[in-house]
């Protein structure tokens, strides 16, 4: 049975300085880019909360998103979607975020953008949303 090797692992196995494998080589331009949105009171159903602006070409990683609430919105039912490329969600259908906690994306997969544009958060509520309840989406993205 034969070993292969990948352009980096044939580089590791080689330490010459020539073939240092350099931490770009490993993560070229991928990040986790955290968004901080806070609750307020006059959150109303089918608010669109803009996240964040991305360049054309960004590639986003749902798989790897996720969403950390602060903490328990009790008496409301408060869900989102996550969207890209003006489809609400594109990233995620419902993430529930009243419970406090994390969350993974209930998509999986990577979405790169077709222009500069907005990544949303799309609101669906039901009661009243207590204000200040800081919800944190972590997205995974490899920029251009």
């Amino acid at each position: 049975m034969a070993t292969l090797t990948t352009n980096i692992s044939a580089k590791q196995a080689d330490p010459k300085p020539k073939n240092m494998v350099s931490g770009k080589e490993l993560t070229p331009n991928f990040t986790i880019i955290p968004v901080t949105y806070t609750t307020t009171s006059t959150d109303a159903n089918a608010d669109t909360i803009n996240l964040i602006k991305l360049p054309k070409g960004t590639k986003i990683l749902s798989g790897s998103s996720y969403v950390y609430s602060g903490a328990s919105t009790a008496g409301t039912s408060y869900t989102v979607t996550v969207g890209a490329n003006a489809d609400v969600d594109a990233l995620s259908t419902a993430i529930d975020i009243d419970t406090g906690g994390k969350v993974a994306f209930a998509l999986t997969g990577v979405v790169e953008l077709t222009s500069e544009s907005y990544v949303t958060a799309t609101a669906a509520i039901s009661g009243a949303v207590p204000n200040g309840v800081p919800v944190v989406f972590y997205l995974a993205v490899i920029l251009p």
